[in-house]
């Protein structure tokens, strides 16, 4: 087993997390600014029940991805919203090679140093559907809209949206529920 994968690095990592946060709060706390000490709660609350939704879809080598993502040391940070309740089993491997792909693509062509944000969410009305808003400075140089091309074609039909501009990008990955993968 790799060292990343190790459940023991993965709760240390886990565990860095939530004290950074329990951190934050009682600093909030501190100084008497109560409002942003809740606002920290409520978005470590939001951040949970997402975490928890992920994890029982079913998918777990994409839910490993996302969840363990902002640990890993690229230049943009993730959030994810499921908004969704179905199990996606079946549904691993397509979405998981679509997401690293995705953020791969980002980490290539993205500032690094700058605020640079994407943010995920998973739906499943008609379709089991992942929206992806990229918020950030990209390069548009010759040589993304060639990688764009590349994976639009990898992953064709099942790319139904995907927009680049200077600071941001919109794409939305999609299987039909009905449809075998």
């Amino acid at each position: 087993m790799s060292e990343e994968r190790d459940p023991i690095n993965l709760l240390r990592h886990y565990r860095h997390d939530w004290l950074n946060r329990l951190q934050l709060i009682s600093g909030y706390i501190d100084i008497g600014d109560v409002s942003k000490a809740r606002e920290v709660i409520n978005e470590t609350i939001n951040a949970a029940q997402n975490e928890s939704k992920l994890s029982n879809l079913n998918i777990p080598g994409f839910a490993e991805d996302v969840l363990t993502f902002n640990w890993k040391g690229y230049s943009f940070t993730l959030q994810c919203d499921v908004v969704c309740e179905t199990v996606w089993t079946g549904y691993d491997r397509p979405f998981q090679a679509f997401f690293r792909e995705l953020t791969d693509f980002f980490e290539q062509f993205c500032f690094s140093g700058e605020h640079n944000d994407l943010q995920l969410m998973l739906s499943d009305d008609g379709t089991r559907k992942l929206s992806c808003h990229f918020a950030g400075l990209l390069h548009l140089n010759g040589s993304i809209y060639t990688e764009k091309k590349r994976i639009e074609d990898a992953f064709s039909p099942l790319i139904s949206e995907w927009s680049i501009e200077e600071q941001e990008s919109f794409v939305t990955f999609e299987i039909p529920i009905n449809e075998a993968v």
